[in-house]
């Protein structure tokens, strides 16, 4: 397929041939971000020949690489309990940054991947970069988002200038999608061989329990009649499950049988979630909604994308999201908006449909028209062939393999 010639040839530019290397030993700098992304990655990793990995992280992963005799584990975050007072706040960000600066000026590790950031932008985008680069590391940056400040409509001078400074320091930068390759160039003039396109993988973190559909609606209480549609993940405005809820009301004007589960956490955004509650209230869609707004545990979510018929991401910006490769694990189809890297997972008619953001009529489409699909039609088959295609395409020994090239590469040992 053409989607999966791209990424097969995203890395082109650093495939070539290696010359003799010492051992690797590489940082993978987490500070407490999600750790779905961090298993996968460090997952493929440990299993190249000669690579050594120190995973500096939180609370969130201690224990999760036990066993693995290549991979070491430095909890210099520890606990993230946002319920805290704000002194002891404080006092737990700078022992973090006194630890780091420590750590980092003890290890060995030639390379720091650096996955997601702290609090304090400016600073961890700058100065503490360039703290890195004079004790001589080779830096990589995993751009989970190439512009988040703007995505979320709350971007400035400050925050565009420390991303603008952060993509020039480091050595390579790695996004997920051509997409977000293309927004790096336009947008902060980064040069092509200077950004490697590896895939998000699928998530291997959350395992499959075997529970059935039956069994999930009926721990759900979900009529197997229903035409139940699925949001996964933190909600925010920019992710528009505001449009979700105005499509689902064009739906059940003319299908009753329509329903919609909102599932998942939100963060600084009360005013949105009031927003979305009033929505439901006018439209008087209380009978067709079920909204779950907290954490949800691994153990817990099989049973929301076992009973769900699709998943719905109706974004109305996003440079790339990890939900889509959560669904992948369960083989749920997904009907999305075409936003960001969206536009090269969902496969039109083989794992989902899609159609343009912002428009809730648009968007009642693709739903109708996945409902009429052979994918809907024969969904447990469909399940299968979703993962299957998922777990190739999206491999995490692919992704470590590639990941290790781009090591090769700002170390020399690749040209």
């Amino acid at each position: 397929m053409a989607g999966e010639e791209v990424r097969e040839s995203s890395l082109a530019t650093l495939e070539t041939p290696q010359v003799s290397r010492p051992p690797i030993r590489v940082s993978v700098l987490h500070a407490g971000g999600e750790p779905g992304y961090l298993f996968g990655l460090v997952s493929g990793l440990r299993k190249i020949e000669d690579l050594e990995i120190e995973v500096v992280d939180s609370d969130k992963t201690l224990g999760m690489f036990q066993g693995w005799p290549n991979v070491s584990h430095y909890n210099l975050r520890g606990d993230q309990d946002h319920s805290s007072r704000l002194t002891r706040k404080i006092a737990r960000v700078s022992e973090y940054y006194v630890r780091l600066l420590v750590y980092v000026s003890t290890t060995k590790a030639s390379v720091l991947h650096i996955q997601w950031e702290n609090k304090f932008l400016l600073f961890d985008r700058t100065l503490l970069l360039l703290y890195y680069k004079l004790l001589g590391k080779r830096l990589v940056l995993t751009a989970h988002n190439v512009n988040e400040a703007a995505r979320e409509g709350k971007e400035n001078m400050t925050s565009h200038f420390s991303l603008w400074a952060r993509y020039r320091i480091v050595d390579h930068i790695i996004v997920h999608s051509e997409q977000m390759k293309r927004e790096l160039a336009r947008d902060f003039s980064v040069r092509e061989n200077k950004i490697a396109v590896i895939p998000h993988g699928i998530n291997n973190m959350v395992r499959r329990r075997g529970i059935t559909r039956e069994e999930a609606r009926t721990a759900l209480q979900i009529s197997m009649e229903t035409k139940l549609l699925l949001f996964f993940g933190n909600i925010d405005r920019y992710k528009g499950v505001d449009l979700a809820l105005n499509a689902l009301k064009i739906l059940i004007d003319k299908d009753p049988s329509f329903q919609i589960a909102i599932v998942g956490r939100h963060k600084d955004c009360s005013d949105y979630v009031n927003e979305l509650q009033s929505l439901i209230d006018e439209m008087k869609l209380t009978p067709y909604v079920t909204m779950r707004l907290q954490f949800i545990p691994d153990n817990e979510i099989e049973v929301y994308f076992q009973a769900a018929d699709c998943l719905l991401l109706p974004y109305r910006r996003v440079s790339q999201s990890g939900v889509p490769f959560l669904s992948f694990q369960f083989g749920l189809p997904i009907v999305a908006t075409r936003v960001g890297s969206l536009r090269e997972v969902v496969i039109e008619g083989e794992n989902g449909f899609t159609c343009e953001p912002g428009d809730p009529t648009q968007i009642a489409e693709k739903i109708s028209q996945y409902f009429e699909s052979p994918l809907y039609f024969k969904l447990a088959e469909t399940r299968v062939n979703i993962r299957k295609r998922a777990e190739r395409v999206y491999s995490w020994d692919a992704i470590g393999a590639k990941t290790c090239q781009v090591y090769n590469h700002v170390l020399g040992y690749v040209n």
